[in-house]
This record gives C-alpha cells, sequence and structure tokens, in this order.
C-alpha cells in the first residue's frame, strides 16, 4: 500500500505547537538562550541602580548572585530603620484603643 502522505499511527496525534510560547526548535539552544536572558536582567538590575552603587556591581556573573550580593549589602544597613517602623506599628494606636498586630 503506498503512502498517500496521511500521518500513521503516533505521528497523528504528536503535532508540534509551533506558537506556543514554550515552544523550542532543534536549533533553539536552551543553554544560549539562559545565558541571554542572564545577561538582559543583570543589565536591567545595575541600569536600575544609581552609578555609585552599580559600580560595585558591575562584574556579577550570575543574576542570581548579584540579587544576594545587594540583598546583603543593604540588608545590614536597614535593620535598625525594620525595628523602628516595627517598633512604631507596636505601639501604634488607633483613637483611645490599641491595634492589635
Amino acid at each position: 500500500m503506498a503512502n498517500d502522505g496521511t500521518p500513521l499511527g503516533n505521528e497523528a496525534t504528536t503535532q508540534y505547537k509551533v506558537d506556543n510560547p514554550f515552544y523550542l526548535h532543534n536549533s533553539d539552544h536552551l543553554s544560549l538562550l539562559l545565558r541571554k536572558l542572564n545577561s538582559s536582567l543583570i543589565s536591567g538590575i545595575i541600569n536600575a541602580l544609581s552609578k555609585e552603587i552599580a559600580r560595585g556591581f558591575l562584574f556579577a556573573d550570575d543574576v542570581k548572585d548579584l540579587w544576594e550580593d545587594i540583598r546583603e549589602g543593604f540588608d545590614t544597613s536597614n535593620r535598625p530603620r525594620i525595628y523602628e517602623i516595627r517598633r512604631d506599628i507596636y505601639r501604634a494606636k488607633q483613637g483611645g484603643d490599641s491595634v492589635p498586630v
């Protein structure tokens, strides 16, 4: 029997949705795409920082490491302010009644 171009067996149910945003063509290399995304994210984060602050983070290789470095750098300096805000919330009163926290 000659093949008339009709898919046989599982070929009929295996349809690739090329318009799906998660579709990767055989020529797409996931590691290359991830490296480009990582570079774009690093660039966006550094551009959002002031020039003085950004200087300390210019040589980040990984966006996760960049976020951790930024968090570590600013976490300790914000602790006194966080304490003050929590204390003010704890002491807050509404009219003559305490505000439950």
